[in-house]
């Protein structure tokens, strides 16, 4: 049992989440229908290393059901559900350790059940929380665009089509401005990438969108942005410009090498026909 995914999971618990995980197996949020918190009531007595010679399946099963012979698929079957259990409440903990998170649910379900009103007071509360960044932990483009999703679905059922275009327009310009973001990082990729040891991996897809754009017509368009597009644009704007100036630095460096080349060789022809000459 020693190898078991649930083993790996039960390891990772710190003392408070075994004992929140044992209330979790009672809840009505554990899925299971099998009694397993007896099964975690025996392993449990091998934590935190779980190297006892009695943590095999065989000595469990007998602890748990002393009166039965040894059935290898009863105890896979609890040692399975005690997996997935431990998965949801991994889950459930991710999702509440994040008020922002929590609270966009929450609006999600509100919505499924037609209470739009509330839904929408619940939503804009929590757009003004929103932390701006571009971290996967602040997470702001995904969260920005799940609310502006709600809110048009709001609009769309009270038929106020003139709010639900507006919303729709920031949805698309969130979906730009994001793209603008991969795209800079993807360029930032492909110019470190060149005459390095990860040349010959080059991903083709990314390296074709990275080269389908022209740099300096972007750039144009990012200047013309207002100041709300800009403050989020700023930063990608200038590594993008750096990207573009490098790129021409190393244009114009093969071009020179080329130029040198072509001298080189204009040069030996012409000591060559000197010395034919000379015989």
């Amino acid at each position: 049992m020693k190898e078991l995914q649930l083993t790996e999971i039960l390891k990772s618990f710190d003392k408070e989440e075994v004992k929140s995980f044992r209330k979790f197996l009672s809840s009505p949020f554990n899925r299971s229908r099998r009694n397993t918190g007896i099964l975690l009531d025996h392993v449990i007595q091998f934590y935190p290393e779980f190297e006892s010679s009695k943590y095999v399946k065989e000595t469990v099963f007998t602890k748990l059901f002393p009166d039965q012979d040894y059935n290898e698929k009863k105890i896979m079957n609890f040692i399975f559900d005690l997996t997935e259990s431990a998965k949801d409440f991994l889950m459930f903990n991710t999702l509440f350790s994040s008020k922002t998170d929590s609270q966009i649910y929450t609006c999600r379900g509100l919505y499924n059940k037609k209470m739009l009103n509330q839904c929408m007071k619940l939503l804009i509360k929590t757009e003004a929380e929103l932390v701006l960044g571009f971290s996967s932990r602040k997470d702001f483009f995904a969260r920005k665009k799940k609310i502006l999703s709600m809110k048009i679905g709001f609009y769309i059922a009270n038929n106020d089509f003139v709010n639900m275009k507006k919303m729709q327009n920031e949805f698309y310009e969130f979906s730009a401005i994001q793209f603008i973001i991969d795209y800079t990082w993807m360029r930032c990729a492909d110019h470190t990438s060149a005459n390095s040891i990860f040349e010959k991996g080059k991903n083709k897809v990314i390296e074709s969108i990275s080269n389908s754009f022209e740099i300096d017509k972007l750039l144009k368009l990012m200047e013309k942005f207002d100041k709300n597009l800009k403050d989020l644009t700023e930063l990608h704007y200038f590594i993008l410009k750096t990207v573009n100036d490098l790129n021409r630095i190393t244009q114009l460096n093969t071009e020179v090498k080329k130029l040198n080349v072509w001298l080189q060789k204009w040069f030996n022809d012409k000591i060559n026909g000197l010395i034919k000459i000379n015989k």
